[in-house]
């Protein structure tokens, strides 16, 4: 997870990185959930990144955490913080 949130990374860089995450996360369907309870505030920090498509990317993933993480996820409040998120990304 260093690789997109160390200074000095690309917004290319960041964006590939969790774009390519997310995608093979989504690849792997439900088998996520013992990667979900630990990827979930990487991607939520991630949508505060000031390039539009490192938080397209971040949103996405946590679509797929939320979609796809199984109980680990049920702790977290992705309703109201991911909408909020969601709206201001689309914004």
């Amino acid at each position: 997870m260093r690789l997109f949130q160390k200074p000095g990374s690309t917004a290319a860089e960041k964006s590939f990185a969790i774009g390519a995450i997310a995608e093979t996360l989504q690849a792997m369907g439900d088998s996520i959930s013992v990667f979900a309870e630990s990827l979930y505030p990487h991607f939520l920090a991630m949508t505060r990144d000031e390039d539009e498509e490192v938080r397209s990317n971040a949103v996405f993933g946590l679509g797929i955490l939320a979609l796809h993480g199984g109980p680990p996820m049920h702790k977290y409040p992705l309703g109201k913080k991911c909408s909020d998120k969601i709206l201001t990304v689309l914004k």
